[in-house]
Formats: C-alpha cells, structure tokens, sequence
C-alpha cells in the first residue's frame, strides 16, 4: 500500500497534522485561551514549533501518497485491512502506554488522514475477547459506495 513503508507515510502526518491544527486553531486559541487534554496540548505546541522545511518534506510525502491511493483504489475497488495492529487496549491504561499503542494505531491508520481518501472501521471479531476492528477504504469521492459497502457487511455478519 505504501511504497515507502508505512512509517513514511506516520512521519509525515504526524508532522502535518499537529503543524495544520495550529494554523488553522492559532488565533481562536491566542483569543479564547482553552483548556486541552494533556496529549492535545502537547501536539499544538509541537505544531507550532515545526519548522517550514520540515512541513514542506511532510507535504511532498503527502502527495506521493495520494498518489499512491489514486492508483490503488481504482473506480469501484474497496481496500481492507485491520484497524488496529492488535486487538482494543483495556481500559485505564496509564498514559506512558497508551502513548506507544496510539502510535502504532496511526501508524497503520496515517493513510485517512495523509491521502483524504474515505476510511470506515466496523467491527470485526473479537480475539481473546477483545474487539478488532475491519478498515474499509476506497477512492475520494466514492463514499456513498463506500457506507453502501459497510451496510452490506453489517448485514451479511
């Protein structure tokens, strides 16, 4: 799916996405002066500190990973893969392991929000009790196609 390993694709959303928060949230947050959740904060903050260059390289992967997507998921193909490298986490983990796991979640996951393309989890199986999720995927603009595809799978299981 990803030329580069999904760890290119991780980078650079984990670099866009914080650096495109704090552009788009900046002037709101200087005004109203918000209470965030620590992790949320801590991405603002290292949103605004990014240096251009390093979005620019970010941005440059984002393209190629649309591309990527737009040869992948010709009209009418729909892409599965798990949602999750590992089955759900228990609840109360503390913070330091949660961290690690989030990481692992995006890595997989970076493509929805670095390629724009439609992305759907519906549930899966359960292992060891535990839910797994099922990530469908398909072309921009497909998405119509794409909640008609989950709704049959719902009904199907």
């Amino acid at each position: 799916m990803a030329p580069p390993g999904l760890a290119a694709w991780y980078r650079a959303q984990r670099t866009l996405q914080p650096a495109e928060a704090w552009a788009t949230f900046r002037d709101w947050i200087d005004e109203a002066n918000p209470r965030f959740q620590f992790s949320v904060a801590r991405n603002l903050v290292a949103g605004a500190a990014t240096p251009p260059a390093e979005i620019a390289l970010a941005e440059i992967v984002r393209l190629e990973a649309r591309g990527q997507m737009r040869r992948l998921l010709a009209p009418g193909t729909i892409l599965c893969l798990p949602t999750t490298p590992f089955p759900a986490p228990r609840c109360g983990l503390p913070l330091s392991e949660t961290s690690a796991l989030r990481d692992r979640v995006i890595c997989l996951c970076s493509h929805g929000g670095l390629t724009g393309v439609p992305h759907l989890s519906i549930p899966g199986a359960t292992v060891g009790g535990l839910p797994v999720g099922l990530s469908i995927l398909t072309a921009r603009g497909a998405d119509a196609m794409l909640v008609a595809t989950a709704r049959a799978l719902a009904e199907t299981g």
